[in-house]
């Protein structure tokens, strides 16, 4: 039988089948539109992270010019010019640069700001740029197929030394005992026949040893061994630095007035109305008494001037009396006087200087830790930032620079009694902490000793010596010179 007729079958097949293609290229065209956007996405996503990380290694490339000279940008003059809209140091051709991987070169681009507080500086004579800064700020930014990333880093000077106890000094020998050794340049802790008395949080530093002395046996702390003899510790400790490639400098100059701090400069503010001068130890004596008997502290930059040759032999303080301070407390020696020459603050010496309040404190544990730091002054021109003393030739303070709570230009300053001291100690020369009633002698900031570190653990075993590190107190000291200071990134932000 013939086969019937399929002509409309086949014709109806056809149109199944034409539909069914441009059905599937309907769909096609958008999925391929986009996997091309997603590819271009991704190539423009991979050019985004190239360029970041070409940024990024223009803020590496600037710190490493910065770290040789802050001022690179401003006395390149060929390389760099000065954009007046801006304010700033700009390169005047971008840098090439060829990333490990890659086979093309990619560039970036420096832009330099130097800041004075709020202001933004300009420096008159490039060649010789004598206007002062405090603050850098360098922009890098690099461009390729229309996209451009930018990342901005501050930078400041910052104490290099982040840590509760310093000593820089380079040991003159190592066969003593306990205030012996101590005095030989190391840091010790004198256990007065009482483990236990000792509280410090942070690190401990010494080109020295770091010993723990009783009964005339000595035993070298470590991280591991501290909290065997300490009552606690918490930090890192880092001992016999001297002759090593991470020796301490010498930042400490006994009778200098220029040494970590400029001490002129500390009189010149006292001298403006930040403090007061106090011309003998009887006269500082009579001052706090008539504070005391105020109920009010001393306040700002006070001084006490020591001549060893009116005050004798190792004057010691033994009347009952309060050292009340917001502020700093400095001992300045005259010239001459020898660098053990020694003023005792005796037994019933209380030192109060922008005292913490330590109701609530455990002493064991540092989350409890309180501050009086920074000062909180009852008369504002007490602030040393208020005054003005760049006629005298010195920079003026900043709101924001960090002063020590007690500082001391040569000799020994000798605590005995109680102390309760919020900010940094510091003496060139030996630091000695006795406790000689069994008080709490209690530092929140941090010591900086430049003959050797003795403390000293009370003999009925009840005292106790707490030293913690506090950042706040010394990320901003108001060094001089910049001594014992690194250029470090205080900021970072990605700008596009």
């Amino acid at each position: 039988m013939p086969y019937p007729d399929r002509r409309g079958a086949e014709g109806s097949a056809l149109i199944i089948v034409m539909t069914f293609v441009l059905l599937i290229a309907g769909l096609a065209v958008p999925t391929l539109m986009q996997g091309v956007k997603t590819q271009q996405a991704t190539g423009s996503g991979l050019l985004s992270t190239k360029l970041l990380l070409v940024a990024e290694s223009g803020l590496d490339y600037a710190y490493s010019e910065l770290e040789k000279d802050t001022l690179f940008a401003v006395k390149n003059q060929t390389e760099f010019v000065w954009n007046a809209t801006e304010s700033a140091y700009e390169w005047v051709s971008a840098q090439p640069l060829l990333l490990a991987g890659s086979s093309s070169n990619q560039s970036f681009h420096l832009r330099v700001q130097y800041t004075k507080g709020a202001d933004l500086v300009e420096f008159t004579d490039r060649n010789a740029p004598t206007e002062t800064f405090d603050r850098i700020k360098v922009t890098s930014t690099a461009m390729g197929a229309g996209i451009v990333k930018a990342v901005s880093a501050w930078y400041a000077y910052r104490f290099a030394f982040q840590s509760a106890i310093v000593s820089d000094a380079v040991p003159t020998g190592d066969s003593g005992s306990g205030k012996n050794l101590a005095k030989e340049g190391h840091i010790v802790f004198d256990g007065e026949g009482h483990l236990n008395q000792h509280v410090v949080h942070g690190d401990l530093q010494s080109n020295g040893k770091i010993i723990y002395s009783e009964n005339h046996d000595e035993v070298a702390l470590s991280t591991d061994n501290a909290t065997d003899y300490l009552r606690a510790y918490t930090g890192k400790i880092t001992a016999n630095l001297a002759g090593t490639g991470d020796e301490i400098p010498d930042f400490t100059n006994p009778s200098s007035q220029k040494q970590l701090f400029d001490f002129d400069r500390f009189e010149a503010a006292a001298n403006h109305g930040a403090g007061v001068i106090y011309n003998s130890l009887a006269e500082f004596e009579q001052a706090c008494t008539n504070a005391e008997n105020e109920g009010e502290p001393l306040e700002g930059i006070i001084i006490v001037k020591i001549d060893s040759g009116a005050e004798g032999n190792s004057p010691n303080i033994n009347g009952l009396m309060s050292i009340n301070i917001r502020g700093t407390l400095i001992f300045d020696f005259a010239d001459g006087t020898v660098p053990d020459y020694k003023v005792v603050l005796g037994n019933a010496v209380t030192v109060h200087v922008n005292p913490a309040n330590l109701s609530g404190v455990n002493l064991t544990d540092e989350s409890t830790y309180t501050t009086g730091y920074p000062p909180a002054f009852g008369t504002a021109m007490k602030r040393p930032y208020e005054v003005d003393i760049s006629a005298d030739g010195f920079e003026n303070f900043n709101a924001d620079d960090d002063l020590p709570a007690v500082m001391f230009n040569n000799g020994t300053v000798d605590f005995h009694g109680e102390v309760n001291i919020s900010g940094v100690v510091y003496g060139p020369a030996f630091i000695e902490i006795e406790n000689k009633t069994g008080a709490v002698q209690y530092i929140n900031g941090a010591l900086f000793g430049g003959a050797g570190v003795y403390l000293q653990a009370s003999s009925d075993g009840n005292g106790t010596i707490a030293i913690r590190h506090d950042p706040a107190t010394t990320d901003r000291l108001a060094l001089f010179d910049n001594t014992a200071a690194q250029l470090t990134r205080i900021g970072y932000a990605i700008v596009r």
